[in-house]
């Protein structure tokens, strides 16, 4: 629906119409135009004359500032879904510690090839046990180019149960620290455990929360996917 507002030295014009059709003031006779109320009613609309006293000037301008303000809205919405949409799958790039105290980058992994994160905790039964399986695909999808990478997010203070833990698994994939939940935080992470599948773009295009027995098939599906460029 459109509101147009003209305004004379006696009557203030009002063209509310349908179907984006416009009915102007050169669409009226002299005569008709020289009344004071006029009302033509059909499929696409209706027009009004009608004299300054019988209408609320300021609200009728306050409805044209709405539908502008609502037609603008929707024009930003449209133009900015796909950018906020490319930005949410997008892995901001991110530099860890691992266990050694190196500092690497998430880009360091990307340049041989995808990358599946996964986000654990000492205290979490199912991230031990996804990462029990991860080390079986880690070893199996290396050679082709997918580095599994490990990110623990335990405090501080839990730091040298940490390293234990990962020297009695003999993991054979990297694992990082993220004491702050920083790196957690910024993927957008609840609860773990959190695995993200980043293609070599650094392109997210599977997130994981919690695991089960049986989710193993699933993820190598996934990697088989990225590597044979389906999610691309």
């Amino acid at each position: 629906m459109g509101i147009y507002l003209f305004e004379t030295s006696e009557k203030l014009v009002v063209h509310c119409h349908f179907r984006s059709r416009f009915v102007g003031m050169r669409n009226l006779t002299p005569q008709i135009q020289e009344k004071a109320r006029f009302s033509q009613r059909d499929s696409f609309g209706t027009l009004r004359f009608a004299h300054r006293n019988d209408i609320d000037v300021r609200f009728l301008r306050c409805l044209l500032i709405m539908k502008n303000c609502l037609i603008r809205s929707l024009v930003l919405i449209f133009f900015c879904l796909p950018v906020l949409h490319a930005q949410e799958n997008s892995a901001t790039n991110f530099s860890a510690e691992t266990m050694n105290g190196e500092i690497v980058s998430l880009s360091d992994y990307l340049k041989n090839g995808p990358v599946y994160v996964s986000f654990w905790t000492t205290w979490c039964e199912p991230c031990k046990a996804e990462l029990k399986m991860l080390k079986a695909l880690a070893d199996t999808y290396r050679p082709r180019g997918l580095t599994v990478l490990a990110i623990n997010k335990d405090d501080p203070k839990t730091a040298a149960k940490v390293k234990a833990y990962v020297r009695s698994q003999k993991f054979t994939f990297p694992v990082l620290v993220d004491p702050d939940e920083r790196i957690f935080k910024q993927l957008n992470g609840s609860q773990v455990p959190y695995s993200l599948l980043i293609d070599k773009n650094g392109m997210i295009v599977r997130r994981r929360t919690g695991y089960l027995a049986g989710d193993e098939k699933t993820i190598a599906k996934d990697f088989e996917e990225i590597l044979s460029g389906k999610n691309q």
